[in-house]
């Protein structure tokens, strides 16, 4: 049931601007692909459905350690040969919103 009101969001949350990330996103125009949510409107890539089945069906799927895996710290290493790390420097963390790097 409509009361015809417009929603007014609680006091104490008036006023909070949008964030940068949302006002690039507000930009889209129509048409655009948008991955602000990380998922477009795009239908999956076969080469991708097939790969996921592959891992599914290998029992390839799981957690992670916790530092990430391991091909894909030695990966991190090599590309950044420059910067002198070792593989137990790396962690592969998921952060959403930029690039993370820290050398311990």
């Amino acid at each position: 049931m409509k009361s015809g009101k417009e929603f007014q969001p609680p006091a104490f949350l008036r006023g909070i601007e949008r964030s940068p990330i949302r006002q690039i996103t507000d930009r889209a125009k129509p048409g655009d692909i948008s991955f602000g949510l990380g998922e477009p409107d795009l239908p999956t890539p076969d080469v991708i459905r097939r790969e996921a089945l592959r891992v599914i069906q290998e029992e390839q799927n799981g957690y992670t350690l916790q530092a990430g895996l391991r091909r894909l710290r030695e990966l991190v290493v090599q590309d950044y040969s420059h910067l002198n790390l070792s593989i137990d420097q790396v962690i592969i963390l998921p952060v959403p919103r930029r690039p993370c790097i820290w050398r311990c």
